[in-house]
């Protein structure tokens, strides 16, 4: 069986050998290949920006749309209704009649 201090000693050369193999790893990387990752974040940047308006604008679509003239609509019913109880009510609203011809 081995001594601990061969085992030992042998880590150490191993742990060395993979640091040198890191290292040369290291130097091996491209510099250029920073400029593509910048560019490919700025056109997800971009993509994002542009669904983002996209989602801005379909929602003021839908505001200005439905909601605004529903609720438009449905307050200014309400707000007749109010007025005719409140004050209107002891007018008498005289219809038109159809002649049947």
């Amino acid at each position: 069986m081995s001594e601990p201090t061969d085992l030992y000693s042998g880590l150490q050369e191993a742990l060395r050998n993979q640091e040198l193999y890191r290292q040369d790893d290291l130097d091996d990387i491209d510099e250029g290949n920073d400029a593509d990752y910048l560019d490919e974040e700025s056109e997800s940047s971009y993509d994002a920006d542009l669904e983002w308006e996209e989602s801005k604008e379909q929602i003021h679509l839908l505001l200005s749309m439905v909601i605004f003239p529903f609720v438009g609509k449905w307050l200014g019913r309400k707000f007749s209704f109010w007025v005719w109880s409140k004050y209107l009510h002891n007018y008498y609203v005289e219809g038109v009649r159809r002649i049947a011809a």
